[in-house]
């Protein structure tokens, strides 16, 4: 790392600040100013000239566990989506266009690996060198999918453990057998196993999701992971350790004071030190309370990702999970381009500009929150004719972290 004698924040602005403040900064959170056309079309203010970096692509809203606090379960209950499943002609389909337009693919659900046609899905993508990443509750993982998965192109699979006490494990994700609750410690250490064998270079991550339920269940977890890691050197990459997001559509508690509390604690201190020492990332998403101007310029962040559902709606914003009244196309009836160019994608947009749905139903947690955050005192500068100190700014955070391998801002 080049000596500087301040080094950029993240979470503010033409900020500088200490190298120990910058060290403990979460590196993901500055991810976003390594996409050039994007980070152009925000320093000219032009929000809704956007591209998309990726698509949360749901290929199934079905899943085997039922938890409280999941971002798509008033949806899952109360229509027949939980039915539809996105064949492969049709991934692939979309597969083709998204390497023309080089926008990615986070796949997600649901569970994805109970559709049919995932993996050979994920394999198409790879060939294309479409950019992608996988999310599972780590249930159905097994010797074969397992195996194919590490070949891909993949940057990552982040696999959910949110306890491993096998009661609480069935509590939490609403099971009424512990049979699952076994199988996921089990494939997680046949992965990271699997991934030394093979010399993979794919990420496996963890996410640990807290509520009341698992909390007392977070230390066990934790040593888990390390007894684990220890069998299997430098397999696992990162775990991600946050509470519940406060999705629109989910059951979610605030469980921030919760976590705050423990995660304090001298002794999950202890195993978060030890999980740091054996190499693996630590990432702790920030909560953000406000955003930092005193102008209203609504959403400014929608653009960025999009969100697929299992029966080909394709929703303008990836934070607000099902939430139909962001439609602007289904794929069934139409190209990802002619969606993008859209009528009903303009409206979309000059509406959510005008509105203020990220301080009300966007995870404070999130990436959504965190770059409306960033943008709005960027704005705040470009009011002041500053944007020259946020051009430096911008190319100082580049200068000194890595170029993301996935857009997925962890």
């Amino acid at each position: 790392m080049v000596k500087w004698t301040l080094y950029p924040s993240f979470t503010e602005v033409c900020k500088y600040i200490s190298f120990e403040d910058f060290k403990k900064q979460r590196i993901e959170s500055s991810q976003w100013v390594h996409f050039k056309h994007n980070v152009d079309k925000v320093l000219e203010g032009k929000y809704s000239a956007v591209m998309p970096l990726h698509v949360e692509l749901s290929p199934t809203y079905s899943c085997n566990f039922s938890c409280s606090w999941c971002n798509h379960l008033a949806t899952k209950k109360n229509t027949i989506e939980n039915n539809f499943e996105i064949d492969f002609s049709s991934l692939k389909k979309l597969i083709d266009q998204f390497a023309l337009l080089d926008i990615g693919i986070q796949w997600t659900g649901g569970e994805p690996l109970l559709a049919k046609s995932l993996l050979e899905a994920i394999e198409y993508a790879s060939n294309l060198n479409v950019k992608q990443c996988l999310f599972t509750n780590g249930s159905l993982l097994d010797n074969s999918n397992i195996t194919r998965l590490l070949k891909t192109n993949l940057s990552f699979i982040r696999i959910s453990l949110n306890c491993v006490t096998p009661n609480i494990h069935a509590k939490y994700h609403g099971l009424k057998s512990e049979h699952y609750s076994l199988r996921v410690p089990h494939n997680i250490q046949n992965i990271l196993q699997k991934k030394i064998e093979v010399k993979s270079e794919v990420e496996v991550g963890i996410s640990i999701v807290i509520n009341s339920v698992n909390i007392n269940d977070l230390y066990d977890t934790l040593l888990f992971l390390i007894d684990t890691v220890q069998l299997s050197p430098k397999s696992l990459n990162y775990i991600v350790i946050r509470t519940v997001f406060n999705f629109k559509n989910g059951n979610s508690e605030n469980a921030n004071d919760l976590l705050y509390e423990f995660r304090n604690s001298k002794e999950i201190n202890f195993l978060i030190e030890k999980i740091i020492d054996l190499d693996i990332r630590v990432v702790e998403p920030y909560n953000y309370d406000k955003t930092m101007c005193d102008v209203n310029h609504g959403c400014l962040s929608s653009n960025w990702f999009l969100e697929i559902k299992s029966n080909g709606d394709v929703l303008n914003c990836s934070d607000v999970y099902g939430n139909v009244s962001y439609k602007i196309g289904n794929i069934k009836q139409m190209s990802i381009v002619q969606i993008l160019n859209s009528k009903s994608k303009k409206i979309l947009g000059d509406n959510i500009l005008e509105n203020n749905c990220f301080q009300t139903i966007c995870p404070k947690n999130g990436r959504g929150f965190m770059l409306n955050n960033l943008f709005y005192q960027i704005e705040n500068y470009r009011k002041e004719n500053k944007l020259d100190e946020v051009k430096e700014w911008i190319q100082a955070i580049r200068d000194i972290t890595p170029k993301p391998k996935h857009s997925f801002f962890i």
